[in-house]
């Protein structure tokens, strides 16, 4: 949506006449020009896989780009955020034409721009934005258009054109103080169209495409059914062919932009799945062991050939990973590089169902593979004392804290500012999300969003929060320095949870509880089981080695007693007595049919028990969520030897 609207051209000219800036650039008189779009959380987050959010986030970065190179070429000058060393940016130049591996621009700038052409100026970059998204659905309908041709016809036009065009919502204000733009972002230009028939199951928001308009559930289904095969024989794994997923025209342009690949540089094409994620340091133990035990390789090796014989799909997925690409390269035999190209959902019984199941469908042959991957991590937990691969990955979300403001307060030194971000997001945050074995989906500016395996998601966190105090410390002077810090928020999610409704709570969690409850500067867990959170704790970066306090002291508790004494409401106030809380926690211990402990080691771990938890961290409140934290990452990767901390 554009300024094209009398009220809006109204509200815009109040603004330039209310609040024209005028900068000195070499006798030129410039004006500041502050420019958005959206939606952005909402076309995030509403994914179904992997490639869906790691599109979202990138195709974001690119229509900014499209902006943003608009503007310098009509002669402005781009403020926030520092843009010039961007791989994204040069990339679209044409200065790059290397490999482009996430999004890393924000959907929020400012630029200067000559004042006699403030507005043609602005209206550049609008019209460079909707254009770039336009090209870029043409892409993708043209490939389904040539894939599936029997199956479209001008019902599916009519509602691919609605959801296409006027999808993002464009503001931009003249002024010097950034609040405008959030005062113009209140004011809504056109009414939302209404989106009949079955909706998407992606998004639930809008249609999902079929060839009838106000198609039903039962005939979108069908339709799918049909669709998803076509697009799969020269794109296999594309959907899923039950009919199961049902896409909007803007859900499938994030789906199908991977396959497209309309960009003149090359962008990743494969994306691990969460399943991979959670898998990953388990296959690292087992790779491990099979290079000092032949006998390990070769349950491996039996393991794949069951999977192949099956029909299951290998991916490409490896290639997200440089230490697993390292591995497959050397392997001649080409059993581990395999083994790493299986989905790691394949290690999980429950997948072996009919509905999930890509591969032969009958019966036999599912029962046969699931009995072969069963018997195979099996074999790992008692022969090799390999226990069972975890079923949780975790997704790490990052912010600076207060930016806005410090942005608003050191205006005068926002260059400074730009600089310390583009040196955290571009030159620290990828290096460090590698190292850790992580797949970044999004850096830009002082925003973070990776998956990671459970048990090296807070160290690196706490590695990424460093980098982004060092950062300022080398760019900017003393005042902005001690202002400057981020908060994380970290989902720790089993890996059948719906996707976006994991990487919502990982906003709420950050911002609600990590920022707003914990006070910024600090980190807040929270641990997802398939049927919903179960624990939530935070504290500041400065607290971080409670968690290895509580390592040393709980591991003798059960864990039904820790979660049966968290929930007594009466215990915070005892926190100030040690004589009482110690007597009540050697009674519990005593009377914990789990525990079966004599009196002398009871009141033993009761001691240790009030003085860690009476000691640990500001909050003076009986939090039990970190030691049970700890449980949950001992007890779901004890193979890794660490808690995540360190």
């Amino acid at each position: 949506m554009f300024l094209g609207t009398c009220g809006q051209q109204y509200f815009n000219e109040i603004l330039r006449s209310g609040i024209k800036t005028k900068i000195s650039a070499g006798g030129d008189f410039m004006n500041k020009l502050h420019f958005t779009f959206g939606p952005v959380q909402s076309f995030v987050s509403q994914a179904r896989r992997t490639i869906d959010l790691f599109s979202g986030s990138f195709l974001l970065s690119y229509l900014a780009a499209a902006a943003i190179k608009a503007i310098q070429d009509a002669g402005g000058k781009i403020v926030f955020p520092e843009v010039e060393k961007d791989p994204l940016m040069q990339a679209i130049k044409g200065e790059e034409k290397g490999f482009v591996e996430v999004g890393s621009l924000p959907n929020r700038f400012e630029a200067k721009i000559p004042q006699e052409k403030t507005e043609d100026i602005a209206r550049r970059a609008s019209r460079a934005l909707e254009d770039a998204w336009n090209n870029l659905a043409g892409e993708v309908k043209r490939l389904l258009d040539k894939e599936a041709s029997e199956l479209i016809n001008n019902e599916f036009g009519k509602i691919w054109d609605r959801q296409i065009k006027n999808f993002w919502e464009v503001n931009w204000v003249i002024g010097d103080q950034p609040r405008l733009l959030d005062i113009r972002k209140n004011i809504r230009n056109f009414p939302q169209q209404e989106e009949p028939g079955e909706k998407c199951n992606q998004c639930g928001e809008r249609q999902a495409l079929c060839n009838k308009d106000k198609a039903d559930k039962k005939e979108t289904r069908r339709y799918w059914n049909k669709f998803a095969k076509k697009i799969n024989e020269n794109h296999a794994l594309t959907f899923r062919l039950d009919g199961a997923e049902r896409l909007c025209a803007v859900c499938a342009v994030k789906r199908l932009i991977a396959v497209v690949r309309p960009y003149p540089w090359k962008v990743p094409e494969h994306y691990p799945s969460v399943s991979t994620m959670a898998t990953l340091t388990w296959k690292d133990v087992v790779i491990n062991k099979s290079q000092e035990h032949k006998d390990v390789l070769k349950e491996v090796e039996k393991y794949v050939q069951a999977m192949e014989e099956a029909k299951l799909p290998f991916s490409d997925s490896i290639k997200a990973f440089p230490h697993w690409k390292e591995l497959a390269e050397r392997d001649k035999s080409r059993v581990i590089e395999k083994f790493l190209r299986l989905d790691g959902e394949w290690l999980f019984k429950e997948s072996f169902v009919k509905s999930e199941f890509p591969g032969k469908k009958d019966d036999l042959t599912i029962a046969k593979s699931k009995k072969v991957a069963a018997d195979f991590v099996k074999t790992m937990k008692e022969k090799w004392q390999i226990e069972k691969p975890s079923a949780f990955f975790a997704l790490l979300v990052m912010d600076g804290d207060r930016m806005g403001k410090l942005i608003s307060d050191f205006t005068r030194d926002s260059a400074k500012i730009s600089q310390a971000l583009a040196d955290f997001s571009i030159e620290e945050v990828p290096g460090i999300i590698q190292e850790y074995h992580g797949k970044l989906i999004y850096a830009g500016g002082d925003d973070v969003l990776a998956l990671l395996p459970v048990d090296k998601a807070l160290y690196c966190a706490k590695i990424i929060a460093k980098a982004y105090k060092d950062a300022f410390e080398k760019r900017t002077p003393p005042e902005i320095k001690k202002r400057a810090t981020i908060s994380a928020g970290i989902i720790y999610a089993h890996h059948k949870t719906p996707l976006g409704i994991l990487l919502k709570d990982g906003h709420d969690l950050l911002d609600n509880v990590a920022k707003e409850e914990t006070g910024r500067n600090a980190f807040a867990l929270r641990v997802w089981k398939r049927n919903g959170p179960i624990l939530t704790y935070s504290r500041k970066w400065k607290e971080i080695n409670c968690l290895e306090q509580f390592q040393k002291v709980f591991k003798d508790y059960p864990n039904r007693f820790l979660y049966k004494f968290r929930d007594m409401p009466f215990l915070n106030e005892l926190l100030g007595g040690n004589d009482d809380l110690q007597s009540i926690l050697t009674a519990a211990l005593l009377k914990s049919r789990e525990a079966k402990l004599e009196r002398i080691k009871a009141e033993e771990l009761a001691l240790k028990f009030y003085r860690v938890i009476s000691s640990c961290g500001e909050q003076k409140k009986l939090d039990l969520d970190g030691p049970l934290f700890i449980r949950f990452i001992n007890q779901e990767v004890p193979y890794a030897n660490n808690i995540g901390t360190s």
